[in-house]
């Protein structure tokens, strides 16, 4: 995937567990989903996402769910790995929004680093992200407003 977009979205693990576990939310993120499948929004994904949703799997018992997700993120979204660049970046948005009360994960480091080098705008639901001010930060029910 290559140039940027404001059409490019970027989702945060905590979306695709909105929809795989059926929580409160899961038909805004679906209609988000529909979008993405039908091809009439460009998705892109951390490789992070990946690991993230198979420990959670694992963790919940729900280890048969895996192959479909991942088949199903494979399929719709460009997976972006995690290149140096990538590494670095996050390194410096880790140190930076990891002060005073709130932290900022290593994986949603990634994730943000990923969503700035793509162009993309990150959706989540995550209050991680709440003081980001380099990628344009929205819900699934903001972003389709």
């Amino acid at each position: 995937m290559d140039g940027k977009s404001e059409d490019l979205v970027l989702l945060d693990t905590c979306v695709f567990l909105k929809y795989f576990f059926a929580e409160e939310g899961k038909d805004i993120v679906g209609v988000l989903l529909e979008k993405i499948v039908s091809k009439e929004l460009k998705a892109v994904v951390s490789v992070c996402t990946l690991s993230e949703l198979v420990t959670v799997c694992i963790r919940s018992k729900k280890e048969e769910m895996i192959p479909t997700i991942i088949l199903f993120m494979r399929q719709n979204f460009y997976v972006a790995n995690t290149t140096p660049e990538t590494a670095i970046l996050a390194g410096y948005f880790k140190a930076q929004y990891s002060r005073n009360q709130k932290t900022l994960s290593y994986v949603d480091s990634v994730i943000l680093a990923t969503s700035f080098l793509y162009g993309s705008v990150l959706l989540t639901y995550d209050s991680e992200y709440d003081e980001v001010k380099e990628v344009g930060i929205k819900t699934p029910e903001e972003y389709l407003e």
